[in-house]
């Protein structure tokens, strides 16, 4: 631009009787910088005798707004006015509706905010050129996203590249839906529609990944499609964050998460091998602790009984009540009620043990000879209607075991003669048992 910039000096400006080197000059002086001339160029070419109207119009409009500052532009507000509406449609108008609206959008007064999305609407819609059509519906775009309605805004620049597929500004288009569209997403998921945040994800999901976009987005989305039971579509994510993590703490959590998604779908080998994975990577115990009650399952699920035992006897059980649960109800399963046993008093001392947890105690304190234990939690299962029959029926087994067969007998007498339909089994136990006492 420089060197033929350097000619049109040596050959003298270009006169208005020819207009395309006019216009080129006025191009080349506004490309090397040098705006003054540039304007006065385009001035002169709209008073060409050679042009057309509409093209008198867009040098007329040039002239007058090429590298204005806001300031300048509205000096020539009436003179912009009059280009606008001479033509209304042609393109001279509609640049002339736009930079009026540039000079004062966004407005603050709502009414007059959307007086000027309407504008750009307009231009969008009317333009026959495709780069003011395209710049125009980004506009309407940011206007959107700077008033907080990325939704919209992601619906406008997704229906321009779909129907674009060049244009001068269609990557401008392109790294500004890029940039909204995690607000957008969470926009949904805060409004309760992770269905339409998970539908934005996928369609876009190549252009998200191009982006550094933070762990908590990324983790929220993939948390959104395992509460939706999509957990392939989970674990795409948050593999690709067990790879990208550096923190070992990330990559700790990422690897559970991977795991807990494979165990839903019954993949217990790939979800032994994540959940191990997780309890190598977190350093705090706390952390392990909540891999650990996976970490059995799996193994109980992928390798069998006898080496989760083996696992079992080798890594103690935290002392957490998901892994207590977990860990006592496979010692029942082997016969191992003195463990549960122990395993549960623990979880006891915790927390409120559920009522079946409690059963469970009294169960193996029972068959494990701990009685006094065993006598202690049957009764306050006596009180509970679902399990009263069973817990009366044990403690009267206790009282026969210490010899207190009077007592026993009252108790096996209580039990046979309750009416009702509860515990029919044991009542038909505790009469057998009375029978033999009798005898």
């Amino acid at each position: 631009y420089e060197q033929a910039y350097a000619i049109y000096q040596d050959m003298g400006v270009p006169e208005p009787a020819s207009p395309m080197s006019l216009a080129l000059y006025a191009i080349t002086a506004h490309q090397t910088g040098r705006p003054e001339q540039a304007r006065h160029a385009f001035a002169r070419l709209a008073k060409s005798e050679r042009l057309d109207e509409s093209s008198k119009l867009l040098a007329r409009l040039a002239g007058l707004t090429l590298n204005r500052t806001r300031d300048e532009v509205i000096e020539h507000f009436d003179e912009l006015q009059d280009i606008r509406w001479q033509q209304p449609e042609s393109e001279a108008s509609l640049r002339a509706l736009m930079r009026l609206t540039d000079i004062m959008a966004p407005a603050k007064n709502q009414l007059t905010w959307q007086q000027q999305l309407q504008a750009y609407d307009t231009i969008a819609q009317k333009a026959d050129n495709l780069d003011l059509r395209m710049e125009a519906a980004i506009k309407v775009a940011v206007m959107q996203h700077l008033a907080g309605r990325d939704r919209e805004a992601v619906k406008r620049l997704e229906q321009l590249l779909r129907r674009t597929h060049r244009g001068l500004l269609r990557n401008d288009a392109g790294a500004l839906l890029s940039e909204i569209l995690p607000n957008a997403i969470n926009a949904y998921l805060g409004d309760g529609q992770p269905l339409k945040a998970l539908a934005l994800v996928e369609r876009h999901r190549d252009r998200l990944q191009q982006q550094h976009i933070s762990w908590d987005f990324l983790v929220r989305i993939a948390e959104t499609f395992t509460e939706l039971e999509l957990h392939r579509r989970a674990n795409r994510i948050f593999l690709f964050l067990y790879d990208r993590a550096k923190n070992p703490t990330h990559k700790g959590e990422a690897a559970l998460a991977i795991a807990q998604n494979f165990a839903a779908l019954g993949l217990w080998e790939e979800a032994l091998n994540y959940a191990d994975r997780a309890a190598g990577h977190f350093q705090l115990e706390q952390n392990r602790n909540r891999a650990y009650p996976l970490q059995l399952q799996a193994r109980i699920k992928a390798l069998g009984d006898d080496k989760a035992a083996g696992w079992l006897d080798k890594h103690p059980v935290p002392e957490t009540a998901p892994a207590l649960s977990l860990a006592a109800e496979f010692c029942w399963k082997l016969g191992r009620f003195d463990q549960v046993a122990r395993l549960l008093e623990i979880k006891d001392s915790l927390s409120d043990l559920s009522t079946e947890d409690r059963l469970r105690l009294a169960e193996a304190a029972y068959r494990s000879n701990h009685l006094d234990l065993a006598q202690s939690h049957f009764r306050q299962l006596a009180q509970n209607d679902r399990f009263s029959a069973q817990a009366r029926f044990r403690l009267a087994q206790i009282l026969e075991t210490r010899k207190q067969k009077d007592k026993a007998a009252a108790l096996y007498r209580e039990l046979a003669e309750q009416t009702g339909s509860g515990g029919r089994v044991w009542q038909a136990l505790a009469q057998d048992r009375l029978k033999e006492l009798t005898l």
